[in-house]
Protein backbone atom coordinates (compact mmCIF):
# COMPACT_ATOMS: atom_id res chain seq x y z
CA UNK A 1 0.00 0.00 0.00
CA UNK A 2 1.09 3.64 -0.61
CA UNK A 3 0.10 6.79 -0.26
CA UNK A 4 0.99 9.45 -2.88
CA UNK A 5 0.20 13.10 -2.33
CA UNK A 6 0.47 15.44 -5.75
CA UNK A 7 -1.26 18.92 -6.23
CA UNK A 8 -2.66 18.67 -2.71
CA UNK A 9 -4.32 15.44 -3.59
CA UNK A 10 -4.01 12.05 -1.53
CA UNK A 11 -4.84 8.70 -3.51
CA UNK A 12 -4.02 5.23 -1.53
CA UNK A 13 -2.91 2.70 -3.72
CA UNK A 14 -4.18 -0.78 -2.34
CA UNK A 15 -3.34 -2.98 -5.32
CA UNK A 16 -1.02 -2.96 -8.12
CA UNK A 17 -0.42 -5.85 -10.83
CA UNK A 18 1.58 -6.45 -13.71
CA UNK A 19 0.37 -8.01 -16.74
CA UNK A 20 2.88 -8.71 -18.95
CA UNK A 21 2.58 -10.08 -23.22
CA UNK A 22 4.91 -10.72 -26.22
CA UNK A 23 4.37 -9.28 -29.54
CA UNK A 24 5.48 -10.52 -32.85
CA UNK A 25 7.74 -8.75 -35.36
CA UNK A 26 5.14 -8.27 -38.54
CA UNK A 27 5.24 -10.25 -41.67
CA UNK A 28 7.67 -8.37 -44.41
CA UNK A 29 5.78 -5.57 -46.82
CA UNK A 30 4.09 -6.50 -49.76
CA UNK A 31 3.32 -3.92 -52.03
CA UNK A 32 -0.19 -3.23 -50.00
CA UNK A 33 1.25 -2.89 -46.69
CA UNK A 34 4.10 -0.75 -48.11
CA UNK A 35 1.10 1.86 -49.57
CA UNK A 36 -0.86 1.77 -46.48
CA UNK A 37 1.93 2.02 -44.05
CA UNK A 38 3.48 4.78 -46.06
CA UNK A 39 0.25 6.69 -46.00
CA UNK A 40 -0.36 6.45 -42.35
CA UNK A 41 2.50 6.63 -41.10
CA UNK A 42 4.63 9.08 -43.45
CA UNK A 43 1.32 10.91 -45.39
CA UNK A 44 2.22 9.61 -48.68
CA UNK A 45 -0.32 9.07 -51.23
CA UNK A 46 0.15 5.61 -53.15
CA UNK A 47 1.25 6.87 -56.16
CA UNK A 48 3.97 9.14 -54.51
CA UNK A 49 4.56 5.70 -52.65
CA UNK A 50 5.28 3.68 -55.40
CA UNK A 51 7.35 6.45 -57.79
CA UNK A 52 9.86 6.46 -54.96
CA UNK A 53 9.55 2.72 -54.38
CA UNK A 54 10.27 2.48 -57.89
CA UNK A 55 13.42 4.45 -57.90
CA UNK A 56 14.77 2.97 -54.71
CA UNK A 57 14.53 -0.56 -56.95
CA UNK A 58 15.78 1.15 -59.78
CA UNK A 59 18.73 2.39 -57.82
CA UNK A 60 19.59 -1.07 -55.71
CA UNK A 61 17.93 -0.08 -52.97
CA UNK A 62 14.99 -1.89 -52.09
CA UNK A 63 13.83 -5.26 -53.82
CA UNK A 64 11.21 -5.40 -56.63
CA UNK A 65 8.15 -3.45 -54.72
CA UNK A 66 5.05 -4.83 -57.01
CA UNK A 67 4.91 -8.35 -54.97
CA UNK A 68 1.90 -10.04 -52.85
CA UNK A 69 4.95 -12.25 -51.34
CA UNK A 70 6.22 -11.90 -48.06
CA UNK A 71 9.41 -14.65 -48.35
CA UNK A 72 12.75 -13.17 -47.71
CA UNK A 73 15.84 -15.02 -48.97
CA UNK A 74 18.02 -17.00 -46.32
CA UNK A 75 21.04 -14.86 -46.94
CA UNK A 76 19.16 -11.35 -46.25
CA UNK A 77 18.25 -12.60 -43.16
CA UNK A 78 21.73 -13.99 -42.47
CA UNK A 79 22.87 -10.93 -42.95
CA UNK A 80 20.40 -8.95 -40.85
CA UNK A 81 21.41 -11.04 -38.10
CA UNK A 82 24.81 -10.92 -38.11
CA UNK A 83 24.77 -6.78 -38.88
CA UNK A 84 22.02 -6.58 -35.43
CA UNK A 85 24.07 -8.92 -33.41
CA UNK A 86 27.51 -6.32 -34.05
CA UNK A 87 25.34 -3.31 -33.97
CA UNK A 88 23.40 -4.47 -30.48
CA UNK A 89 24.32 -7.76 -28.78
CA UNK A 90 23.89 -11.80 -30.08
CA UNK A 91 21.51 -11.68 -26.30
CA UNK A 92 18.73 -9.55 -28.64
CA UNK A 93 18.61 -12.15 -32.06
CA UNK A 94 15.58 -14.36 -31.63
CA UNK A 95 16.98 -17.92 -31.18
CA UNK A 96 15.92 -18.90 -34.79
CA UNK A 97 15.90 -16.74 -38.07
CA UNK A 98 12.60 -15.61 -38.47
CA UNK A 99 11.49 -16.65 -42.18
CA UNK A 100 8.04 -15.60 -43.64
CA UNK A 101 6.85 -17.03 -47.43
CA UNK A 102 5.72 -19.70 -49.49
CA UNK A 103 4.40 -21.98 -46.96
CA UNK A 104 1.85 -19.80 -45.60
CA UNK A 105 0.99 -17.39 -48.63
CA UNK A 106 -0.62 -20.27 -50.76
CA UNK A 107 -1.90 -17.18 -53.06
CA UNK A 108 1.08 -15.32 -53.67
CA UNK A 109 2.35 -15.58 -56.45
CA UNK A 110 5.99 -16.14 -55.21
CA UNK A 111 8.79 -14.55 -57.96
CA UNK A 112 9.65 -11.75 -55.67
CA UNK A 113 10.56 -11.51 -52.00
CA UNK A 114 9.02 -9.01 -49.57
CA UNK A 115 9.89 -5.90 -49.94
CA UNK A 116 13.35 -5.20 -47.53
CA UNK A 117 16.56 -3.12 -48.48
CA UNK A 118 19.19 -4.98 -50.90
CA UNK A 119 21.44 -4.86 -48.01
CA UNK A 120 20.20 -5.01 -44.53
CA UNK A 121 23.72 -3.65 -43.30
CA UNK A 122 23.21 -0.22 -45.20
CA UNK A 123 21.43 2.09 -42.74
CA UNK A 124 18.96 4.87 -43.71
CA UNK A 125 21.63 7.32 -42.64
CA UNK A 126 24.30 6.19 -44.38
CA UNK A 127 22.18 6.24 -48.02
CA UNK A 128 20.70 9.61 -47.05
CA UNK A 129 22.82 11.87 -48.96
CA UNK A 130 22.00 9.93 -52.28
CA UNK A 131 18.24 10.17 -52.03
CA UNK A 132 15.54 12.67 -52.30
CA UNK A 133 13.23 13.54 -49.11
CA UNK A 134 10.44 11.29 -50.15
CA UNK A 135 13.27 7.95 -51.43
CA UNK A 136 15.28 8.47 -47.57
CA UNK A 137 11.50 8.45 -45.51
CA UNK A 138 10.42 5.62 -47.42
CA UNK A 139 14.09 3.58 -46.86
CA UNK A 140 13.54 4.26 -43.61
CA UNK A 141 10.31 2.77 -43.39
CA UNK A 142 11.16 -0.14 -45.06
CA UNK A 143 15.18 -0.60 -43.45
CA UNK A 144 13.08 -0.05 -40.06
CA UNK A 145 9.98 -2.29 -40.86
CA UNK A 146 12.91 -5.63 -41.80
CA UNK A 147 15.86 -5.17 -39.60
CA UNK A 148 13.55 -5.33 -36.30
CA UNK A 149 12.27 -8.69 -37.30
CA UNK A 150 15.08 -10.93 -36.30
CA UNK A 151 15.34 -9.15 -33.05
CA UNK A 152 13.56 -11.06 -30.01
CA UNK A 153 9.71 -10.74 -29.77
CA UNK A 154 8.16 -7.57 -28.24
CA UNK A 155 8.20 -7.90 -24.64
CA UNK A 156 5.19 -5.06 -22.97
CA UNK A 157 3.74 -4.91 -19.28
CA UNK A 158 1.25 -2.89 -18.08
CA UNK A 159 0.86 -1.81 -14.26
CA UNK A 160 -2.44 -1.43 -13.28
CA UNK A 161 -3.51 0.41 -10.04
CA UNK A 162 -6.35 -0.32 -7.93
CA UNK A 163 -7.15 3.39 -5.98
CA UNK A 164 -9.38 4.22 -3.36
CA UNK A 165 -9.75 8.37 -2.10
CA UNK A 166 -8.04 8.68 0.93
CA UNK A 167 -9.62 7.80 4.68
CA UNK A 168 -9.96 9.66 7.63
CA UNK A 169 -6.31 7.90 8.67
CA UNK A 170 -3.92 8.35 6.27
CA UNK A 171 -1.70 5.39 5.90
CA UNK A 172 1.71 6.24 4.13
CA UNK A 173 4.24 3.50 3.40
CA UNK A 174 7.10 4.34 -0.19
CA UNK A 175 6.00 3.40 -3.45
CA UNK A 176 7.15 0.08 -4.34
CA UNK A 177 9.66 1.07 -6.65
CA UNK A 178 10.52 4.83 -8.50
CA UNK A 179 9.63 3.47 -11.60
CA UNK A 180 5.87 3.32 -9.85
CA UNK A 181 6.56 6.40 -8.44
CA UNK A 182 6.85 8.00 -11.98
CA UNK A 183 3.95 6.44 -13.52
CA UNK A 184 1.25 7.08 -10.54
CA UNK A 185 2.63 10.71 -10.44
CA UNK A 186 1.70 10.62 -14.49
CA UNK A 187 -1.85 9.20 -13.53
CA UNK A 188 -2.69 11.93 -10.93
CA UNK A 189 -1.57 14.84 -13.65
CA UNK A 190 -4.59 13.80 -15.59
CA UNK A 191 -7.03 14.54 -12.39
Amino acid sequence: RSVLAVRSKAILITDRAQRVSTSQPPKPFITSTLQQDAHSRLGMAPKVTMKAAQTLYEGGHITYMRTDSTRVAASAVTQAREWLATQYSPDYLAKNPMFYGAAGDSNAQDAHEGIRPTDPTRTPDAVQKHLTPEQFKLYQLGWNFFNPKQRLSGCLADVIYKTKPPTAQLIYAPPVGVEDERIVKQLLTTL
